[in-house]
């Protein structure tokens, strides 16, 4: 990454792309899943997350010429696991009570602390019950198995060979991952959930951001020109088409097997643009304030939305497509997202540069 341009703080951008993830995912729950695509919102939060851990260790990396794994399980447990503990415990507690309808159990709740949710879904749901609105905790649990394996695969790797070569091997178990999605679909005719929700068959998600971070990260050229060439707004405009044709082509061969690779593929001339490019016109809004700040609160409203919704929409009466059930579960979500970054984000923040590399 020699001559990169690198603000471990802040990469342009991505904060404006985590609030459009989230508010797609919210959207989508919220009654307009027919119209606005949800499930992408969670493959642009997994491919986000490739991207930004494998810039943050190369430059880690380069300054120190080793990876700590120690800090680096430190930091994730801090940024992630407080946050998650604490709404676990608020929304366990309303419904043990019975201010917040559904069920509970030891053995659900084990598998939501311990980010197993995913495949609890898939294999173990009929042994107890999650709180209504917390089984879309299934995608921290893909994300988790990544920060756990990651890391160590790659000071593994990087002891004998180079970045670029940990990325030929990236490539290849992201084609593995795919080649298992199509086996498991085609051969055993799985379910959708199955593909959807299981690390094994969505961590190539993840690994496309990895990808990009690796061999064409775009902080390198990051702030170098406002100007977007043609080619530029060729792939621009190329990458939206395929992400286009993955939505409107509903064949669930199709979904379950192609449609994650081809949208990572996609995603990448994307996020290179919105970063590399990000005082251009095109994608500067993406640093908007009030952007920024969903951004900045997207993990929390992620972890309540649903919850938030379900509820909201239940009492009303009004129905899921109802403006004001709707609104009314955005702002007590952005509230409570306010409340543990007062209380928990930034208390946690001081703690985390305590192990930064």
């Amino acid at each position: 990454m020699q001559g990169a341009v690198i603000t471990l703080t802040k990469i342009p951008a991505l904060n404006g792309i985590r609030a459009l993830a989230v508010l797609l995912v919210f959207l989508s729950h919220a009654g307009l899943g027919g119209l606005l695509p949800g499930g992408f919102g969670v493959t642009v939060f997994f491919f986000l997350s490739g991207y930004l851990i494998t810039t943050l260790l190369r430059t880690e990396y380069k300054k120190n010429r080793r990876i700590s794994i120690r800090f680096f399980f430190i930091r994730r447990f801090l940024r992630l696991s407080p946050p998650l503990f604490s709404t676990l415990f608020i929304v366990y507690l309303l419904t043990y009570f019975s201010i917040l309808p559904g069920g509970i159990s030891i053995n659900g709740a084990l598998a939501q602390f311990l980010y197993f949710t995913n495949y609890y879904s898939i294999f173990f749901s009929g042994m107890g019950d999650i709180p209504i609105g917390t089984g879309v905790l299934w995608s921290l649990a893909v994300e988790e198995h990544f920060y756990i394996l990651y890391p160590v695969l790659a000071v593994l790797v990087l002891k004998k060979t180079s970045w670029k070569q940990f990325g030929v091997l990236l490539v290849c178990i992201a084609f593995a991952v795919f080649l298992w999605r199509v086996i498991l679909v085609l051969e055993y005719t799985v379910d959708d959930v199955r593909t959807y929700y299981a690390t094994d068959t969505r961590i190539d998600s993840i690994l496309y951001g990895c990808l990009l971070a690796i061999f064409y990260n775009p902080l390198k050229s990051a702030g170098n020109s406002r100007r977007l060439s043609r080619e530029n707004f060729g792939f621009f405009v190329l990458s939206l088409m395929i992400l286009a044709s993955t939505f409107l082509y509903r064949n669930p061969g199709f979904r379950e097997t192609f449609r994650y690779s081809i949208q990572g593929l996609a995603l990448m001339p994307l996020f290179y643009l919105a970063i590399s490019k990000h005082k251009n016109f095109m994608f500067s809004w993406l640093n908007n304030g009030v952007i920024e700040q969903i951004g900045i609160y997207s993990y929390s409203i992620y972890l309540i939305h649903y919850v938030v919704l379900k509820h909201s929409l239940s009492y009303s009466g009004l129905g899921a497509y109802s403006v004001i059930p709707v609104v009314t579960s955005f702002v007590l979500c952005i509230a409570y997202a306010i409340f543990i970054d007062t209380f928990i984000d930034r208390p946690m923040l001081k703690v985390r540069k305590r192990y930064r590399a």
